[in-house]
């Protein structure tokens, strides 16, 4: 059934505090920088070897919570068991930002505080985060899905409060859109509307360079991540018309049934960006394909985050594992299994 359209109205975005007092500082002040086409960190490479959490990106519009899974250390120990260095969590713009439609309890300044105190979890045990604009709103409705580009005036504001919220922490990268994809216009239009934003179904949306002005104008030297078309498995003309931005990434995804799912494919990103695959994964509840990505991902210096750490069908997910305590699904014990040959750096 049709959403019905009402009018939407937006709490204020009061930051939550950056970095708790009780974390450890040495986990904190381990940060990411960009030389050439690899992420270093203290001088020494870097391969972001980790998974995505989903939940935080629907949960809260179902009206059912803000996470997925277990409490916050059980997930943590689970996690942990899989020897990651690095976890992706979803954002749901409408969550972030308060839509007065939404429970209180589930948006706004909750599930902001929510997540800053998730992100701290994590960056505490020195794991270093990614936070994506997964979920953007359509006209005037809630962020329901993943919208063909992101809103106009909406997702600016969101990256404003991400970026205020999270620039006193580097180890924290920013991935401007989760799958941009448009259809009906010529390859030269459809990416000068990417970067540069445009009318869509009679509706405004952003390009990646207003998002990355918002955030870049809250001061937050953070890495961006940005992801290219078709559903963020195309980068032919990311250089091309690559947005104007210091301390970047090309964010990249790959399964088995998308359009850029083999080696030959993959070597043709771009060589003097650093990659970060930041979702792979099958629908065929194996790890065949999974092992060759994280394989091609080694060898070019790029990072990966598996999809999806969550207990569902290994098909319909790609789930990595049946349980939140780690145990794998066939899928996920190829990932994990690969994991613990220590990646590159922290």
């Amino acid at each position: 059934m049709k959403r019905a359209l009402l009018s939407m109205a937006f709490v204020a975005c009061t930051p939550t505090p950056r970095l708790p007092p009780q974390a450890p500082l040495a986990a904190l002040a381990l940060v990411l920088d960009v030389e050439g086409s690899r992420l270093r960190a203290d001088g020494r490479e870097v391969i972001l070897a980790g998974v995505n959490l989903s939940g935080s990106e629907f949960r809260c519009i179902k009206g059912d919570g803000i996470f997925d899974g277990p409490d916050a250390n059980a997930l943590v120990e689970g996690l942990a068991s899989w020897n990651i260095n690095a976890v992706r969590v979803p954002l749901n713009e409408s969550c972030w930002l308060g839509d007065a439609r939404l429970s209180p309890d589930l948006s706004g300044e909750k599930y902001r505080s929510a997540i800053a105190a998730r992100v701290h979890q994590f960056r505490a045990r020195g794991w270093f985060v990614v936070l994506d604009l997964h979920w953007s709103s359509v006209g005037t409705e809630l962020a329901n899905g993943i919208a063909a580009m992101p809103h106009a005036e909406r997702a600016p504001q969101f990256w404003a409060s991400v970026a205020h919220t999270f620039r006193g922490d580097l180890g924290v990268l920013f991935d401007l859109y989760n799958e941009p994809h448009i259809a009906n216009l010529a390859p030269d239009a459809a990416w000068r509307c990417w970067r540069d934003g445009c009318t869509l179904d009679s509706r405004p949306v952003a390009g990646m360079q207003a998002l990355a002005n918002a955030v870049r104008g809250e001061g937050a030297r953070n890495i961006i991540l940005v992801s290219g078309l078709n559903w963020s498995n195309d980068f032919s003309q990311w250089v091309a018309y690559r947005p104007k931005l210091d301390r970047v990434a090309i964010s990249f995804h790959t399964y088995n049934f998308n359009g850029c799912n083999t080696p030959a494919c993959w070597k043709s990103a771009p060589s003097d960006v650093p990659i970060v695959m930041t979702e792979f994964g099958e629908n065929d509840c194996g790890s065949a394909f999974a092992r060759e990505a994280i394989g091609w991902a080694k060898d070019r210096g790029a990072s990966f985050f598996a999809w999806t750490w969550n207990p569902w069908d290994c098909k319909l997910g790609p789930a990595l594992i049946e349980k939140w305590d780690g145990t794998p699904t066939p899928y996920g014990h190829g990932v994990r299994e690969l994991l613990k040959k220590k990646p590159t750096g922290p």
